[in-house]
């Protein structure tokens, strides 16, 4: 640890994807008068196909542990995420009140607004910032998952002999990674949006400013992804907020963003979350066109070692 530098307890980013787990940990380094992010261990790991006698979940597990053996750490703490197909969410805008009065408020409307028992359900929410039309009111974003959901996922990193700490939400997970890695400097009124094309879907993410105001999630094959992206963005070309640009993550990103750009005529470009880290001696660099984009979303999962104070499942 640096001297003067707080160091959170270590904690393990760890993408569960059904094909591959990719797992990052991240420290904080002091350059000068700075703090930047410092990449400490990083791992991808090819899920093998199940046999008899061995489901996926296990086969996800064994990934996993061998990702861990690979690094040679030890932490044993783990942050996930569940799936876009596991979570329903919902961008509320709500009174500006107290963080107790929030998490009630929260409660009732995700009683009324998932179609599913609260006692079955596990919830989590994220304050976005104030709304745009009135100085009393703020935007939330709001998910929800079954509580079956969540323990099937808990069950794969336990079977791995790890502790998982938290699991988040891709909706969550996507909108800290675009603020922190992908968000322009622009005005609120300007649209963007992130492409994911990560666990055989593609997610679509359109961010106003800084708030997720859409998001859509499609099962796609890599032979499919292109069609279905061009499907899904070509509804956001032609509205009052036309898309001013396009970040690409995971593992379809480099395949297709040439053709994109060429359909869809915006700027594109990769979400690379390593452009302002540094990499400890011993991690291997990471492609920016094909190995920094997959790993967005560990990426993302790993920044909650510095704000655990934020709820999870």
């Amino acid at each position: 640890m640096i001297s003067g530098l707080f160091q959170p307890p270590a904690l393990l980013g760890v993408d569960l994807g059904p094909a591959q787990v990719r797992l990052i940990q991240l420290g904080l380094r002091r350059r000068r008068r700075s703090t930047h992010y410092c990449v400490e261990a990083c791992a991808t790991q090819p899920v093998q196909d199940p046999t008899p006698g061995i489901n996926h979940a296990t086969a996800v597990s064994r990934a996993l542990r061998q990702a861990v053996q690979h690094t040679g750490i030890r932490t044993r703490q783990v942050a996930v995420a569940l799936s876009a197909s596991d979570v329903v969410s919902k961008t509320l805008t709500l009174p500006a009140i107290s963080a107790d009065e929030m998490v009630h408020r929260v409660r009732l409307e995700a009683a009324e607004q998932f179609p599913f028992p609260m006692e079955e359900a596990a919830l989590d929410f994220v304050t976005l910032g104030p709304s745009a039309t009135s100085l009393h009111q703020v935007e939330v974003l709001l998910v929800a998952a079954r509580r079956e959901a969540v323990d099937q996922c808990v069950a794969i990193v336990e079977a791995a002999d790890l502790n998982c700490q938290l699991v988040d939400s891709l909706p969550l997970v996507m909108q800290r990674a675009y603020q922190t890695f992908c968000q322009p400097q622009t005005a609120d009124d300007v649209a963007y949006a992130l492409l994911d094309t990560n666990h055989h879907h593609c997610h679509l993410f359109v961010f106003m400013g800084d708030i997720l105001t859409y998001q859509q999630s499609t099962p796609a094959t890599a032979d499919q992804m292109l069609r279905i992206a061009c499907e899904q963005l070509q509804t956001h070309l032609h509205t009052e907020t036309p898309l001013t640009g396009l970040w690409l993550a995971g593992p379809c990103a480099g395949s297709i963003a040439e053709p994109l750009s060429t359909h869809l005529n915006i700027p594109i470009a990769f979400a690379n979350p390593f452009i302002r880290m540094t990499l400890r001696s011993d991690v291997p660099v990471l492609s920016p066109d094909h190995e920094a984009p997959c790993m967005l979303t560990a990426c993302s999962l790993a920044l909650r070692r510095f704000d655990l104070h934020h709820g999870s499942y």
